[in-house]
């Protein structure tokens, strides 16, 4: 794996309004993966997220109660299959999608 760089972003993790928000450094990397984002342990701690991946779960505290990400099954079976079986090195196009988005403004607290 090669790293190119690196880039802080906004995270919002949740959905509304149980939703936290903070800024996180990314690593752009050249690798082919099946996944768009790999979430590293000190986010997690700072988010203090409790993670359930039997379930493909993740809930974390929010100003508004615990909130929950969930995985899809069916997805996360098919990616596997493909990126353990494919004998090349890339991966279909995939457009990263993020909807009820909302964007986070400068004069938002950071680690909330």
């Amino acid at each position: 794996m090669h790293s190119f760089d690196s880039i802080l972003l906004p995270l919002a993790v949740g959905t509304t309004p149980k939703k936290t928000f903070l800024y996180t450094t990314f690593l752009i990397v050249d690798c082919p993966i099946a996944y768009n984002v790999i979430i590293n342990r000190p986010t997690l701690t700072k988010m203090k997220a409790f993670l359930a991946p039997h379930m493909l779960m993740m809930k974390l505290p929010t100003h508004f109660g615990v909130g929950q990400v969930r995985g899809d099954q069916l997805s996360t079976r098919t990616w596997y299959v493909f990126a353990s079986s494919s004998s090349t090195t890339t991966l279909p196009n995939e457009a990263l999608t993020f909807s009820n988005a909302t964007p986070l403004l400068p004069n938002h607290k950071r680690g909330n």
